[in-house]
């Protein structure tokens, strides 16, 4: 059988295609076989001898990948073949894998060379994989190397992270608000601009971080619900408005945005984050809220004047006043009190079914509570009687106990002097609002008003009652007159009046 021949000449020295100890129970055939498997390879490859990891085979595709013919390499050390590699940390790879025996595998290794194409100069990558060779003795003599060119690859991902790079700049500047979260349920913040930042109170800090732990406090609101809907579904969420209770240095802020949460879908439709984009409309939503509110307030207030305006009995006009306001406020007690020397009397109240009504003559003295608005003439607001510090310890027990757990009393003071007070309670905590307490004093003047006027005639009309009987009880004939002047002012006639 006729032998082929295993060595080639290069650069004045004989080396290896194939190591011998390879060949020795190969035929001629099939050694040349080898060969052209080698030669003819889609891959690049290459072996490299010794410590100084000379070349002693490149195939044609590690040719064309190198832009060097193997006569060129063969022979010579890649270090010398390719000196722009020195500070990659390419040739440091050959030595460990030559002196370990360790296999190298990184697909994400890249390494930038320069190619000549047509005597053109330009950058190329290439990955590569790397294996020891041993002889019979299991001694390493070689390193073989497996090439790939990846230029395409680098420059298309280069054109996609500056894509990314040109619209994350582009929300950078949008006076919109972005954020981006990758993973459910960890949801972290990738990236968020600037008026992100300033709606939620934070710093760039939370870059990286998971949502829940920068927002806490909206783990029991909307957006988590919201966010596994997106992420199950993949399918886009919108909202013209929502609020998020967010705390911004230790206080709890009514925000609400307009929204959009937009799913980011891998290669496999498999949701893996999504970009939120919103506009803050707090403003316009108070604005809003603010004339709906000042509209119920003014509905109120014309309710509350039909209640009371045909009634002539102050304690009349105390039933239907108080009864208006209770149903307004929603509340469960609602008392007007009248303030006579060192009494509170409430004549008529309003309250809730199962809830005791206290109407009653009672000493001022028996009220903390009373006497501290009248003494002040501010009113006193109690959003939890179990929380709050201007109550005494037995002062909250007996609220606790008669169940006045929030409480609004507006006094009413008059020349100086305490004439009454109106006394909203609530048998839960409640936030009372500017806007309630305001509403609640703008109640307690027109109550005031309406039950002086209905006294004031009440009066007078006793008075008259009272002249009249007097009048017509006299034994004497008595009359009134009224006294009729000419153009000159002189007297030239009466008329009878009684």
């Amino acid at each position: 059988m006729k032998q082929t021949s295993n060595k080639k000449k290069s650069a004045g020295k004989t080396v290896e295609i194939v190591p011998e100890q390879m060949l020795k129970e190969m035929s001629a055939e099939n050694q040349k076989q080898l060969q052209n498997i080698f030669l003819n390879a889609p891959v690049a490859l290459a072996i490299f001898e010794g410590a100084e990891h000379t070349y002693i085979l490149a195939n044609k595709a590690y040719e064309k990948l190198s832009n060097r013919k193997a006569a060129d390499l063969l022979g010579k050390r890649v270090q010398d073949v390719f000196p722009e590699l020195t500070g990659t940390g390419t040739f440091e790879l050959f030595d460990h894998v030559f002196e370990t025996g360790e296999s190298f595998t990184d697909p994400e290794y890249a390494v930038m060379y320069d190619i000549q194409n047509d005597g053109v100069l330009r950058q190329g990558y290439f990955n590569f994989s790397m294996e020891p060779l041993k002889n019979a003795s299991g001694e390493i003599y070689a390193v073989s190397a497996m090439a790939y060119d990846i230029t395409e690859q680098i420059e298309l991902r280069k054109k996609i992270e500056e894509s990314e790079k040109q619209f994350k700049n582009v929300l950078l500047q949008s006076p919109n608000i972005f954020v981006i979260l990758e993973g459910f349920p960890e949801m972290i913040i990738t990236f968020a601009n600037e008026p992100l930042l300033k709606s939620w109170g934070r710093t760039e800090a939370i870059i990286g971080k998971p949502l829940f732990e920068v927002l806490p406090e909206i783990k029991d609101q909307p957006f988590p619900k919201i966010m596994q809907q997106v992420f199950d579904t993949g399918e886009t969420y919108y909202s013209d408005e929502e609020k998020a209770v967010i705390i911004k240095n230790g206080v709890s802020v009514d925000t609400y945005y307009k929204y959009v949460y937009q799913p980011i879908c891998d290669n496999n439709r498999k949701v893996t984050g999504a970009i939120i984009m919103a506009t803050d409309i707090t403003e316009q939503v108070e604005a809003r809220k603010k004339i709906e509110e000042n509209e119920k307030q003014k509905s109120f207030l014309l309710k509350l004047s039909d209640a009371i305006r045909p009634l002539s009995n102050p304690v009349d006009i105390e039933g239907a006043a108080t009864q208006t306001a209770l149903d307004f406020m929603d509340a469960d007690w609602c008392h007007y009190v009248t303030v006579v020397e060192d009494n509170c009397i409430i004549q008529r109240g309003a309250s809730r079914n199962g809830f005791a009504s206290l109407t009653g003559v009672y000493p001022t003295s028996s009220f903390a509570l009373f006497n501290a608005a009248l003494s002040t003439g501010i009113p006193t607001i109690v959003n939890d009687v179990h929380t709050t510090t201007i109550l005494d310890e037995d002062l909250k027990q007996l609220c606790i106990q008669v169940q006045n757990i929030a409480i609004v009393i507006v006094p009413i003071i008059k020349n100086g002097k305490p004439a009454g007070l109106l006394v909203l309670v609530q048998s839960k905590p409640r936030k009372w609002t500017d806007e309630e307490v305001q509403l609640t004093v703008e109640t307690a003047e027109r109550i005031w008003v309406a039950v002086e006027r209905a006294k004031a005639e009440e009066a007078l009309h006793q008075s008259e009652e009272k002249y009249r009987s007097l009048f017509n009880s006299i034994d004497e004939g008595v009359s009134t007159i009224e006294i009729i002047f000419d153009e000159n002012e002189k007297a030239v006639d009466f008329r009878f009046l009684e």
